[in-house]
């Protein structure tokens, strides 16, 4: 297990969502779950999506999502869990077509996008943003894949349900010392291999584990 997935551990431990010790490596045959804490590895490009320290210069002017080439750098663990209207209990097999939310861990904020124009492809931008892992429905993801679940290991595609867009490691590296090397994170309109990911490294919670208990939060798209 290298540190940052241990100190995620560690994390998700104080925070009350881990109770049982689960996988650290992506397993084939077993579902992802809700409440997992996951790395995301492009089928493309050999980079995990993070969400490094910096904010975008232009567009929206939030934090970043970037492919970080760094396997073991900080920013890259996320969380999967339900949408804001549809609760995924902690433990639960993530569906083939459900849609969810992907929270960065380093920042308690929700993976996201909308129709600002990323810097570098002109795709359109993707971005973290909310606050303690709420924001609206920029942050929903469905997760296209061609079996009932999810499986680790399985390569899958994320279309953003109000843009209609795949995430997308677009090639195209950045120059800023604060990202250097970093590839583009943007949603494109075609799903190929450079939309395609499948989990890495993380702290998987084994199917069935004990749900929690949680209000939704009914929040409609508020970043404009």
């Amino acid at each position: 297990m290298d540190l940052a997935t241990w100190m995620v551990a560690k994390q998700l431990i104080w925070m009350g969502l881990l109770w049982t010790a689960a996988l650290v490596r992506a397993d084939a045959a077993d579902p992802v779950t809700c409440g997992s804490a996951i790395k995301l590895l492009n089928s493309r490009y050999d980079v995990r999506l993070s969400s490094p320290d910096a904010t975008y210069g232009s567009g929206s002017g939030q934090r970043t999502v970037t492919g970080n080439p760094n396997q073991l750098e900080s920013g890259a663990h996320w969380l999967v869990k339900g949408n804001a209207t549809s609760f995924c209990p902690r433990g639960r097999s993530v569906s083939c077509s459900q849609v969810i939310r992907l929270e960065n861990l380093g920042s308690g904020k929700n993976l996201h996008s909308h129709n600002y124009r990323s810097p570098l492809s002109g795709g359109l931008e993707v971005s973290v943003y909310g606050q303690d892992g709420e924001g609206d429905t920029g942050d929903h993801w469905q997760v296209m894949c061609n079996s009932e679940f999810w499986l680790q290991g399985q390569k899958v595609q994320f279309r953003h349900v109000d843009t209609r867009t795949f995430l997308e490691a677009t090639g195209h590296e950045y120059s800023d010392h604060h990202v250097e090397r970093h590839v583009e994170i943007a949603g494109s309109l075609t799903a190929g291999p450079r939309a395609t990911w499948k989990t890495a490294e993380g702290v998987f919670i084994k199917p069935g584990d004990q749900p929690a208990t949680y209000a939704p939060q009914h929040n409609v798209h508020t970043e404009l």
